[in-house]
């Protein structure tokens, strides 16, 4: 992201972290000409977490060392963690994912934001598994989201605990389908498929 979008897309989330994702905030912050819809400002937001993300797991040192589950796990506590500034403003955009017109677009932010994770720690699955994994991580993520918007632990300590549990959950994927049937990802994986380039 350029440093001047950067730093409009700032002005636009002190707005909402006030006024929700709206045109509204998006005209206050002077940046409609920018943003002329709330979903190009939505985009822009997803794609700032993902960069830092990513900036974080080429700047951790021995990342390429870690084992696959602390990759993800490193990984996913850093997206909570570039969120946390903007914690109101990701609050409202979960509400705002879940009104029925957004709900496509919200599944295919989650869905690049799993691949990308599962690519940075080294998966190179093509078959089934490469969608159950993806689909198992993003039901990871929407927990760990929601149980880091209500805690209020030191350094929110109880969310990366939380996280790690949910983790091991992920890692079960290689020992049977039973695993993918009794968490419903079958459902997550066929959404995902028929969706995804729509």
């Amino acid at each position: 992201m350029k440093q001047k979008q950067h730093k409009i897309l700032g002005e636009v989330l002190a707005q909402v972290m006030r006024e929700g994702w709206t045109m509204r905030a998006i005209e206050r912050a002077g940046a409609a000409k920018t943003f002329p819809q709330v979903e190009d400002a939505v985009a822009a937001f997803e794609a700032m977490i993902d960069e830092d993300v990513q900036a974080k797991v080429k700047a951790k040192r021995n990342f390429s060392a870690m084992r696959v589950r602390d990759k993800v796990a490193f990984a996913v506590r850093a997206r909570l963690e570039a969120m946390e500034p903007y914690r109101d403003a990701a609050r409202r955009l979960a509400v705002w994912f879940l009104m029925p017109r957004h709900i496509v677009d919200g599944a295919k932010h989650l869905w690049k934001t799993a691949d990308a994770i599962w690519l940075a720690a080294g998966d190179e699955s093509t078959d089934y598994n490469y969608y159950t994994k993806r689909a198992l991580l993003i039901a990871v993520m929407k927990a760990a989201f929601a149980f880091w918007l209500a805690d209020e632990s030191k350094g929110r300590q109880e969310s990366w605990d939380f996280l790690d549990r949910r983790i091991e959950d992920v890692m079960r994927v290689g020992k049977g389908m039973s695993v993918i049937k009794t968490v419903g990802i079958e459902d997550i994986v066929s959404f995902v498929k028929t969706r995804l380039a729509a």
